[in-house]
């Protein structure tokens, strides 16, 4: 039972915006209500349609609109989405963080895209003034923090799911904390990779935890700082060094490399500092280092997830 409730708990984690549906909802109210809002809160919305727009473009308008618009009030609150499977004990759910709009009229209006596959599905929306109270709105509204996400229902699931993602997930509202979002120096093509490899390898990674492990230097944004930046910090001969940091400001972290990752810093030198590779093949070499170290980076992490699971089992026939 144990190793299913590890499993679950890892496809908990890795799952995108699958919505809960109104039938879920409605046997698992008062737990998801007790756990996510305020009573004085506005009660949940049923058929919330998700926005076109990328989450920081969301943000802008939102911000704009509150401008322009004085009758409109920013809501905060999570999206529900449930997780349920033949192999598991229990139902469970996470509240996803998300900012609405509120029309004068009442109305909630959503400008942030769902993934691919949930473009057009109609979800659950929860206002809660519990979501990350210790972010102004401004700061909210900024886009440069990533939000904590709120597992609930079966205990087991629950407590093994933040076994595995201490950081994207917490317990309650109070629990989770805002962390500032990273600008990650991408190598050369790193970021034509990642997106030819969508929907296989990486579909359930985050790009800076794997940039990371890749030996890419990364730092906080900056407070004024455009948050397009996040996604056009390329580095290139000329704009920085692979082994040193020239600005002051970028960190590296090698207790978090991959075994490949020093022979992928040396074709990197190889071919854009002695200039001894020709040109021609760069794609094709680097999409071979990435794609190993990808292999790399999925084989450490099934490794944490097989020593969790002995872990817990452990401690579960001692306790039996």
């Amino acid at each position: 039972m144990v190793l299913s409730d590890v499993a679950r708990a890892e496809e908990i984690c890795n799952s995108f915006d699958n919505p809960m549906s109104s039938s879920e909802y409605n046997k698992y109210k008062r737990q998801i209500c007790s756990l996510l809002r305020c009573k004085e809160d506005p009660p949940p919305v049923c058929n919330v349609l998700p926005g076109k727009l990328k989450s920081y473009d969301a943000m802008k308008l939102i911000s704009q609109e509150l401008k322009e618009n004085p009758s409109a009030k920013l809501e905060r609150g999570y999206k529900l989405i449930a997780f349920a499977g033949s192999n598991f004990y229990g139902f469970s759910f996470h509240g996803k963080p998300l900012v609405l709009l509120r029309y004068g009229n009442g109305k909630l209006c959503c400008f942030t895209r769902c993934a691919d596959m949930y473009t057009n599905s109609p979800f659950i929306f929860v206002p809660s003034s519990r979501m990350h109270k210790e972010l102004s709105d401004e700061q909210l509204l900024s886009g440069r923090y990533a939000l904590c996400k709120v597992v609930g229902g079966c205990r087991i699931a629950t407590s093994t799911t933040l076994l595995i993602e201490p950081v994207e997930f917490c317990a309650s509202p109070e629990e989770g904390e805002a962390r500032p979002l990273i600008v990650l120096l991408r190598f050369p093509l790193f970021s034509e990779f990642w997106e030819s490899e969508k929907g296989k390898r990486h579909a359930r990674s985050d790009i800076e935890s794997v940039g990371i492990a890749f030996g890419m230097s990364h730092r906080l944004v900056a407070e004024n700082e455009s948050i397009e930046s996040l996604f056009s910090c390329v580095a290139e001969d000329g704009l920085i060094s692979w082994h040193s940091d020239t600005s002051g400001k970028w960190v590296r972290k090698p207790a978090d490399w991959l075994p490949s990752t020093g022979e992928l810093i040396r074709a990197l030198d190889m071919m854009y500092i002695d200039e001894s590779v020709p040109e021609h093949i760069h794609p094709t070499l680097l999409f071979h280092l990435y794609g190993k170290l990808s292999d790399e980076y999925i084989l450490r992490k099934k490794k944490h997830i097989d020593n969790l699971t002995l872990e817990i089992n452990a401690k579960a026939e001692r306790f039996s």
